[in-house]
């Protein structure tokens, strides 16, 4: 699951520097309500910023993948809705360098807590 989290993290990098500059993009602001779907939708429409047909497949698969893991978390982690609100925030108005520097800690704080997350995942 590290590996997986440190991928995400490397894909994200990776899906802003192949961001088109100056086009309008679609906005964060109507996530979905469930935590687990706006985390997905969130990426989702991250990926979709680029022009980068690949790399939006890999996100997707990557969510995919992260999906059990992304359950796990709401039990480890208290302020999943801040932390998501916070990017969703830095993509619609933070610049790219507010929200890289927020995606690489969300990444970070994750790797971190890969074994709370794994007991979280199997304790159900």
């Amino acid at each position: 699951m590290r590996d997986l989290y440190t991928w995400n993290g490397q894909l994200a990098r990776l899906i802003i520097r192949s961001w088109p500059q100056g086009i309008a993009t679609p906005s964060a602001d109507h996530l979905p309500v469930d935590l687990g779907h706006a985390t997905r939708a969130f990426f989702d429409l991250f990926a979709r910023r680029t022009t980068n047909i690949e790399y939006a497949a890999q996100a997707d698969a990557a969510s995919d993948r992260l999906s059990a893991a992304r359950a796990a978390e709401r039990r480890v982690l208290l302020d999943l809705e801040d932390e998501l609100r916070a990017l969703a925030l830095d993509f619609d108005h933070g610049g790219i360098a507010a929200l890289a520097k927020r995606l690489a800690a969300y990444h970070r704080r994750r790797v971190q807590l890969v074994p709370e997350i794994v007991r979280a995942l199997y304790r159900g």
